[in-house]
């Protein structure tokens, strides 16, 4: 029997990140594979979006048999491999920034207000926060987010190694921005 999902306007035929909560919850519940797969893919796009979010809302009073640890493993796998991903990408960055630099690895760390164990950690991207982002615009910021989602900002301004450096750390929540060089 074909999966419906009663009282919506929207078909299951639509796109998986367009349909409401009570569509996902159907789905899971009352569909089959070919569904599962579906929102499967989706979560894998977007490991923290609104799909991943409304199966996780659903399995907060739904805990359809077989589906719960499957999906619950699905998001992890997603988020771990994308977490992994920005690590790799953000040390790809720090070593490109260094070896321009022309700095020593003990050099570079000092510069920006870290230490050479620590820089060490972010080349071989393994970073123990959650998210890591190396941002560059008049100068570079590590920004690092933290368990208790908050943002540490480190901004740091190294382009040679005869050149002065500007540091400045702080701790600001998500929404805010780190300042600029100057600011």
């Amino acid at each position: 029997m074909p999966l419906a999902f009663r009282s919506l306007t929207i078909t299951p035929d639509a796109p998986v990140r367009t349909w409401p909560t009570e569509a996902v919850q159907t789905a899971l519940e009352r569909g089959d594979l070919g569904h599962w797969q579906r929102i499967t893919t989706e979560i894998k796009k977007e490991p923290w979006g609104q799909t991943a979010r409304q199966v996780e809302e659903v399995f907060t009073h739904s805990r359809p048999y077989g589906v719960v640890d499957a999906m619950e493993n699905v998001i992890a796998r997603a988020r771990s491999r994308t977490e992994q991903n920005e690590r790799e990408a953000v040390a790809a960055d720090i070593r490109k920034q260094l070896t321009r630099s022309g700095l020593t690895q003990a050099e570079f760390a000092s510069r920006i207000g870290t230490s050479r164990s620590r820089l060490s950690t972010y080349l071989a991207a393994r970073s123990p926060h959650r998210r890591l982002c190396w941002c560059g615009s008049i100068g570079y910021s590590i920004v690092i987010f933290s368990p208790t989602s908050q943002k540490i900002s480190r901004e740091f301004f190294v382009s040679s190694r005869h050149d002065p450096v500007t540091r400045s750390s702080r701790l600001c929540t998500t929404s805010q921005q780190p300042q600029k060089r100057g600011e």
